[in-house]
């Protein structure tokens, strides 16, 4: 049991950091981002594509965050944006066919067969009987520095401030001059940097798939929904909803095939919506 809690946590971290950046979108935007999934693929297979052509991990590393940063908003400004006032329902398909497009052309481009980051962390920890991978462990760490610098950008910044006023009162940042396309697209450029890192750490402790992004969809949306999805400073949310579902995820593959897994995630966006929709650390209002 406890190495499963231990095995939830690692996991959990990873997909609390895809769900950072569904609730980032969805507290600026006000929509629910499908396409995060396919961002997370993009930026795994992006840093893969580098470290083949330059055989330096770190240069591959930052090549690939920045085309993420680059691809994240050039799916808002090529994709999104031209949709932005249309119906909920419109950019969630939108969404969820650019996750389509994204999963499918990295399926063309390097076929779905796993491959693998060379990366170098082997080896495991083991404490207590418990068994922990160094992969894992920095991986873990890597999500949390990267929650961290998130939390600085959006506390301490012009950009954050101006992503939190379209987040509580898009008629008052519009008096105020804020520039709403430019916030939504850079909004989404630190989407698509949080996805290209939770990918990057996915490939690191396991294997890269076209799929990878899309498997760990519907387990962030629940961690969001978990966490308080809509706002834009409720990182301890977006995390803790991840490590939740991580664990919980873990503990009930003791009991069930692991194959069945997704359906915990199902049954937590569920029982939320019906129980409490505003999440663990979100605030109810009242409409």
């Amino acid at each position: 049991m406890l190495q499963a809690l231990l095995n939830g946590v690692t996991d959990g971290l990873l997909i609390g950091l895809t769900a950072l950046g569904i609730s980032l979108v969805y507290a600026v935007q006000r929509f629910p981002n499908v396409s995060q999934g396919g961002l997370v693929a993009a930026g795994a297979y992006a840093t893969y594509a580098f470290g083949a052509v330059t055989g330096v991990w770190y240069v591959a590393v930052a090549a690939g965050l920045i085309t993420s940063f680059v691809l994240g908003m050039l799916a808002y400004l090529v994709v999104v944006r031209p949709f932005r006032a249309a119906p909920l329902m419109t950019l969630l398909i939108v969404t969820v066919g650019l996750e389509f497009v994204l999963d499918y052309t990295i399926a063309f481009i390097w076929g779905n067969s796993l491959r693998t980051f060379s990366s170098g962390v082997t080896g495991e920890f083991t404490v207590a009987g418990l068994h922990l991978s160094r992969a894992a462990a920095y991986t873990s760490l890597v999500a949390l520095a990267t929650v961290a610098v998130i939390a600085v950008v959006i506390g301490r910044t012009r950009l954050g401030r101006e992503m939190r006023a379209l987040s509580d009162d898009r008629s008052l940042a519009r008096v105020a001059r804020v520039s709403e396309n430019r916030v939504l697209a850079l909004t989404w450029g630190l989407a698509g940097l949080a996805a290209a890192i939770a990918g990057i750490c996915y490939g690191v402790k396991a294997q890269l798939t076209p799929l990878m992004g899309w498997n760990l969809l519907l387990p962030s949306f629940a961690a969001a929904i978990l966490g308080g999805l809509g706002g834009s400073g409720n990182f301890a949310g977006a995390m803790l909803g991840g490590v939740l579902v991580g664990v919980g995820m873990e503990v009930f593959t003791l009991a069930f095939p692991a194959v069945y897994r997704p359906a915990f995630a199902f049954v937590v966006i569920t029982l939320l919506l019906l129980v409490r929709p505003q999440g663990l650390l979100g605030r109810a209002v009242r409409v």
